[in-house]
């Protein structure tokens, strides 16, 4: 019999609660795990079973512990505090309140004005503690270096980085972000969306090379694993297959997928597509000028 629950920590401790049901059935368990719902992912998973990390069922236990040491009794001790049911703390979200708190009262020891200047195209922008108005409208501008540098493209997506990004470019709030991630998880198109690792295994680059090779863009490969295989991968695609071929896909197959797809389904298998194949390609060079701006004899 294989268990197959999530591939991480509270994963391995979930299928040890399984198991330890069914031993007395059925003794002869496995564990597998995949990071990409599709035939290949599950076939090799399959191909390759395991036995219960015990040392990682043991660091879940630990960290539930954790929860009921600090957030249980913090959190009783908050509804005391505030007489309030509904005020309570977490392992990860106290520490992280605390450092929001610190950060919030630094940066208001430091407010001060912003003061924005249009020259040409371009804004100055002048901090200070005090308001600031310049008394002149000219501003002399001169270049004072030019130099060109050599850009290695960013790694495939971790969940924090994808969760960060989206809301850049998209301002799609994170519980949204993870949900459409699941849906493009559980279609097949994306690995394992929870993940802290950058690594790319050899059937990811795999899809780079032949996604680049398809758009007669070869010589631009640079196929990189990205650090140590761990857990998981990056987030990435599990086909050669960019946005505009998904679409082309679904349209000629509107039933091929459960998942009712949005143009944020669409936005989000873009990013990632792109990000990755980016990860797989050689480096830009840019080019960096400085220049030096005199107003109100400041510089």
């Amino acid at each position: 019999m294989f268990l197959a629950t999530d591939p991480d920590v509270e994963g391995e401790k979930i299928a040890f609660d399984i198991a330890v049901g069914l031993v007395p059935y059925n003794p002869r368990l496995w564990r597998v795990k995949y990071h990409e719902v599709t035939r290949t992912g599950i076939l090799e998973a399959l191909r390759n079973p395991a036995s219960l990390d015990l040392k990682t069922v043991e660091s879940q236990i630990v960290r539930r512990i954790e929860d009921r040491w600090i957030g249980f009794e913090l959190s009783k001790l908050l509804r005391i505090k505030f007489g309030e049911r509904n005020h309570g703390a977490g392992r990860v979200q106290t520490p992280v309140l605390g450092w929001i708190v610190r950060r919030t009262q630094e940066y208001k020891s430091n407010m001060g004005w912003v003061t924005s200047i249009r020259i040409g195209n371009y804004f100055l922008r002048e901090f200070s503690k005090d308001k600031w108005i310049p008394k002149e409208d000219e501003a002399m501008i001169s270049k004072i270096g030019e130099r060109e540098e050599l850009l290695d493209p960013p790694p495939p997506f971790s969940t924090d980085e994808l969760l960060v990004e989206a809301y850049r470019q998209f301002r799609l709030p994170a519980e949204r972000v993870m949900r459409i991630a699941q849906d493009l998880f559980e279609s097949g198109l994306i690995t394992y969306h929870r993940t802290d690792s950058h690594h790319i295994s050899s059937k990811g680059i795999e899809i780079a090379k032949e996604y680049l090779q398809s758009k007669t863009l070869l010589e631009d490969l640079r196929p990189r694993s990205w650090g140590q295989e761990g857990t998981h991968e990056a987030i990435r695609p599990t086909r050669s297959f960019d946005v505009e071929m998904l679409k082309k896909e679904l349209g000629e197959n509107p039933s091929l997928h459960t998942v009712k797809f949005t143009w944020a389904h669409f936005a989000l298998y873009d990013l990632i597509f792109r990000r990755f194949i980016a990860s797989q390609m050689r480096e830009s060079v840019a080019k960096f000028s400085r220049y030096e701006i005199s107003l109100d004899n400041k510089k």
